[in-house]
């Protein structure tokens, strides 16, 4: 699951085919095709300036700045600890459903977190950390 959100709600979710690797090559691949399908709408670098949303560098695979780390992946795994599915589509609709409820209060709470954690990398001297 690569799942692509702004701060009020998640835009697109791309599920991996079963066995596919996700790495380097394949997340390339995701973003193209993101970039193709949402090139006119919200997603877009025109939409961001227009918004006045500055962007800034994301260092390399860095977890404590991953919203999808730190906020979304514990939220699937509390909604769906100890469920069990019979099929991939299964899991898919079940993942659904949690994505579903998330409510504007959740992004932007997660959107929060990451400032408030890009401040703590900056003034650990951009050293990682773990936790909050």
């Amino acid at each position: 699951m690569i799942p692509f959100f702004d701060s009020k709600v998640m835009i697109y979710i791309q599920w991996a085919p079963s066995g596919q690797t996700v790495n380097k090559e394949y997340c390339v691949e995701v973003l193209r095709e993101f970039r193709k399908r949402f090139s006119s709408q919200k997603a877009s670098a025109k939409y961001l300036t227009e918004m006045g949303i500055k962007t800034v560098l994301h260092p390399p695979y860095s977890p404590d700045l991953a919203p999808c780390d730190f906020w979304l992946s514990p939220k699937l795994k509390d909604n769906l600890r100890g469920s069990r599915f019979e099929t991939t589509e299964e899991m898919k609709e079940a993942v659904t459903r949690v994505v579903d409820t998330f409510t504007l209060e959740d992004i932007q709470g997660a959107f929060q977190k990451l400032l408030e954690r890009y401040n703590k990398r900056i003034a650990a001297g951009r050293e990682y950390f773990e936790g909050d």
